[in-house]
């Protein structure tokens, strides 16, 4: 059921020592009755990591949770994301926040400058410069997770329609001819539910959903994978790449 037994809380560790070093726990005003966390997306720099901020998808209640170290406090930003990913720094101190929702199509960003701002990102109206719609990404695109690789600019999405991980770079216009997929299995990469970029590594999970939902999982088979990618090696010769040899085709 959908019954809550604990709040939810962020939890700060030092991997060194394996030792908590802070526990932040959100309030009422950062959930509803459907909230579901599920990722964890981290801004911080080395030069200030006491200005460290933290930004919480909610897959369930359109929103996302916003939690300042410095501050030690939180606050919700409505809009229906699913998963988010983060840019380089930009001049102004600042990065891209690239976003999207399960169901749609379409890329947007908005700059971290708004959701660090309480004021600016809870208010109600955002005007015409705070979110920009970046790109439809085309039929069957529809995608559950993304993360970008800062160096080469990028972004990797997972395409739960089409059991393929694609990809567009941030430094290419947005246009559907620079988006591209850079692997797919239709049995082996069921539902890539979720991707996270670790150096020069792209990891990315699977976990067969559909074939849970609609009919049921057969145990004797291998139902969640763990895939890693070199991001040099998946994305040469696709239109990622500074250099096009080859194109799969996004569709």
């Amino acid at each position: 059921n959908n019954t809550r037994y604990h709040q939810g809380k962020i939890v700060i560790m030092d991997l060194h020592t394996d030792q908590i070093i802070k526990q932040y726990y959100l309030k009422p005003s950062d959930v509803t009755e459907t909230t579901l966390l599920a990722n964890i997306i981290v801004d911080v720099s080395p030069q200030d990591c006491d200005g460290a901020f933290a930004y919480l998808p909610d897959l369930l209640g359109y929103g996302v949770v916003v939690y300042s170290l410095r501050e030690d406090d939180s606050w919700r930003w409505n809009d229906g994301v699913f998963s988010l990913a983060l840019s380089s720094v930009k001049p102004d101190g600042f990065r891209d926040v690239y976003f999207h929702s399960l169901a749609g199509i379409h890329l947007f960003n908005v700059s971290t400058k708004i959701l660090r701002d309480r004021e600016l990102a809870t208010r109600s109206y955002h005007g015409d410069d705070d979110f920009k719609v970046v790109a439809n990404r085309g039929e069957g695109a529809q995608t559950s997770s993304s993360d970008l690789h800062q160096p080469s600019g990028v972004l990797f999405l997972a395409l739960v329609n089409q059991n393929a991980l694609g990809c567009w770079n941030i430094n290419k216009a947005p246009r559907i001819e620079n988006f591209d997929i850079v692997y797919k299995d239709d049995q082996n990469f069921i539902y890539p539910a979720d991707i996270k970029i670790y150096e020069d590594d792209v990891i990315v999970l699977s976990n067969t959903l559909p074939v849970q939902v609609y009919s049921r999982l057969n145990y004797d088979k291998v139902n969640f994978r763990v895939l890693i990618f070199k991001v040099a090696d998946v994305v040469k010769g696709t239109a990622c790449s500074p250099v096009v040899r080859r194109r799969i085709g996004y569709h």
